[in-house]
């Protein structure tokens, strides 16, 4: 700032702070209008009141009359919802872990801002920055000018929240279940991924993979979360986007196994039934939910959970004599039904591609390939989910019908040659 502004600014900073706001200061330029705001708030905020000019009326009762069409507003800010998230993060005394853990002052407020940040207005480190220090009032309350933090702090404070993840889970878990007095009983257990728009080279674990959300044509990460049954969150970890899923259990129980916990059960919905390795803790309990494979569920034996309208929910209990391990099945009408819809959708269009396959034969120029028809049916390996499938044969042009093979599961590799008969797999599930 040049030195001909000081005085200048001083005088308009002078005048802020004895309530004259529209008083204009000769000499100083427009630009450090701001500036001497942004001080005067500062000096506000320490001293708790602002003074009043010598000819201000004074008070008469507990009554003003306020023209508003002359009331202006300097740096307005959003302080409910930062207050709340505020003292939330106190009663859990995570300001004085992060003490504990070695940041200082700068970096302390640095962490909170960006928690808070992504409490009350979520996004990047660059929107949370901008949102500190244009929009939310979490200064005045922390007594801390956000106007002079550094983005690149911002960004090395995230570095640091990220080193200590595993200190910080623990000891929110912990700090949550003495306030809500939750006990130990069942884990839940999941995992999703997400993608990177760019080829994010940078990022060791992103890696092309089988995308959830359709966009296996970007690198993927693989997200894994653990809650307790009332959902508060006691791990997470980040995995490589091709890594398979049921391999990371075994990781997440090994980081599970120091804590003082006596029994887990970890749910972990779309995994296949494995048995847990030699070498995870014998002290947890692990439950595999697969929806894909048909289970031996008994409506008789089940007890009867939950009852809403047409939709029942029951569970039944089931001892593996040989291994010893306890199986819990669930059993919903709602998701029954819901099961049934999709399988009739899936054979009405399977059916219905097979049948044009079928028509094509005895008519001119019409394709007899089932490659053309492979994305329409979706194949009959992808199509029927692996299930066994019944093949027939009709003859072409009153030729005697070929001998029957069993259906390989994918398109002939000579598409244009005519086959010696058109083939129908008509999938064949299982019962129960």
């Amino acid at each position: 700032m040049p030195r001909a502004q000081w005085a200048p600014l001083a005088q308009r900073i002078e005048a802020l702070l004895g309530g004259q706001l529209d008083l204009l200061v000769d000499g100083l330029d427009a630009q450090w209008e701001a500036m001497a705001q942004q001080y005067a708030a500062r000096i506000v905020s320490r001293r708790g009141t602002v003074e009043q000019a010598d000819d201000a009326p004074a008070q008469e009762g507990d009554y003003q009359r306020v023209d508003l069409s002359r009331v202006d507003v300097i740096r307005p800010r959003s302080v409910g919802a930062e207050h709340v998230a505020l003292e939330a993060l106190r009663r859990l005394g995570l300001d004085f872990k992060l003490v504990e853990l070695g940041f200082n002052r700068h970096q302390l407020s640095a962490a909170i801002g960006t928690m808070i940040g992504r409490m009350v207005q979520p996004g990047s480190e660059l929107a949370t920055h901008q949102w500190l220090q244009q929009r939310s009032g979490l200064g005045e309350l922390l007594d801390y000018d956000f106007s002079a933090l550094d983005l690149t702090r911002l960004y090395r404070v995230s570095d640091q929240l990220l080193a200590h993840r595993a200190a910080l889970e623990a000891h929110l878990y912990q700090q949550e279940r003495d306030l809500f007095s939750l006990a130990e009983t069942i884990t839940l257990y999941d995992l999703t991924n997400t993608f990177f728009e760019g080829t994010a080279s940078g990022n060791s674990k992103a890696k092309y993979g089988h995308s959830k959300e359709k966009r296996s044509d970007c690198p993927l990460v693989t997200l894994a979360l653990v809650l307790d049954a009332s959902g508060f969150p006691k791990r997470s970890e980040v995995f490589e986007g091709n890594i398979s899923e049921p391999k990371t259990l075994e990781k997440m129980l090994q980081r599970l196994a120091p804590g003082p916990w006596r029994r887990r059960w970890c749910s972990m919905p779309a995994l296949p039934p494995r048995r847990t390795s030699p070498g995870s803790p014998r002290r947890v309990t692990a439950i595999w939910s697969s929806a894909r494979a048909p289970q031996p569920f008994d409506a008789e034996a089940a007890i009867l959970i939950r009852a809403e309208g047409d939709t029942q929910i029951r569970a039944q209990r089931v001892l593996d004599e040989v291994t010893g391990e306890v199986r819990l099945y669930c059993h919903s009408t709602g998701r029954e039904a819901k099961e049934r819809g999709i399988e009739r959708r899936f054979s009405t269009r399977l059916e219905a591609a097979l049948a044009y396959l079928a028509e094509g034969l005895h008519l001119p120029r019409r394709s007899s390939s089932t490659r053309r028809f492979s994305p329409a049916s979706g194949g009959c390996v992808s199509a029927t989910h692996g299930w066994p499938v019944t093949t027939t044969f009709a003859s072409r042009k009153m030729r005697p019908a070929a001998t029957p093979r069993p259906c390989s599961g994918r398109a002939s590799s000579r598409p244009r040659t005519p086959c010696p008969g058109s083939i129908a797999c008509v999938p064949t599930r299982p019962t129960g």
